[in-house]
């Protein structure tokens, strides 16, 4: 799959690796602060060392792997080894990798259109985190844990609001459900979802920041609200692994 260059990075990930420059005083803090950024799914209380979760797509392992060489082995990663100034490069590097093309699926039509299929499913696509812009990554490769699957996304490049495709309307819809939770009522203070279901898709947007309406996917924003609107998907990221959000996932699901 070609990846997209990644020569000049957009504001969002300019904004990451201001943080990690000025805000992270540890290499290894840095390092996991990218892991998760671009949207690796990592055990948040290890301790003494990152641990890749259980599930996490092979090409993750691999590509973590590549980067540490003999330091990263069994999906473990002990901090105490790393080397301070190798770790802020090595998480530069991750937070630079060149993403693909958003891909999470079929992007030739949707993979199953009917709703049996989708109630039969238990979880998403597993998809590489580094086929998945770095805006987005984190929130898309959360997403099949609430057993919603997707097959597209953008995270706008900088320049437009992020965007995810669904597989189906019946994925689409259980989104709109998710998100409407009252617990994640917090998060979506300043966004917005603009849901498009001719395309069976969503647009998602700081709202306080930028005003609506604006034109689905075509409007231009300005870089302050591309790094709001992604912090905030982050944000909503970190809420997704949740195993009793799951269970009401699947609650709906078998009674759909």
């Amino acid at each position: 799959m070609k990846r997209r260059s990644s020569i000049e990075p957009n504001p969002y990930v300019r904004h990451l690796l201001d943080i990690v420059d000025s805000e992270i005083h540890c290499g290894s803090g840095a390092l996991k602060f990218a892991l998760l950024r671009r949207g690796f799914l990592i055990e948040r209380n290890t301790g003494s060392c990152i641990t890749l979760m259980a599930g996490s797509h092979e090409e993750d392992r691999l590509f973590i792997e590549g980067l540490l060489r003999d330091t990263f082995t069994n999906n473990r990663l002990p901090l105490r080894k790393m080397d301070d100034e190798f770790a802020r490069r090595i998480a530069k590097t991750i937070l630079l990798a060149p993403s693909a093309r958003g891909m999470t699926g079929s992007i030739g039509g949707f993979r199953n259109l009917s709703t049996q299929a989708f109630k039969k499913t238990k979880f998403g696509a597993k998809v590489p985190a580094t086929n998945l812009d770095c805006g987005i990554a984190p929130f898309v490769k959360r997403l099949p844990l609430m057993s919603i699957r997707t097959r597209f996304s953008c995270d706008g490049h900088g320049e437009r609001a992020p965007k995810i495709w669904f597989d189906s309307f019946d994925d689409e819809i259980l989104f709109e459900l998710v998100v409407n939770f009252p617990e994640f009522s917090n998060h979506f203070r300043n966004l917005s979802f603009a849901f498009y279901t001719k395309e069976s898709a969503v647009n998602v947007c700081a709202r306080a920041l930028m005003g609506l309406p604006y034109s689905f996917g075509k409007d231009k924003i300005a870089p302050s609200v591309l790094i709001e609107t992604c912090e905030r998907l982050y944000e909503f990221s970190v809420d997704l692994e949740n195993e009793q959000l799951r269970n009401r996932c699947l609650e709906i699901k078998r009674e759909w």
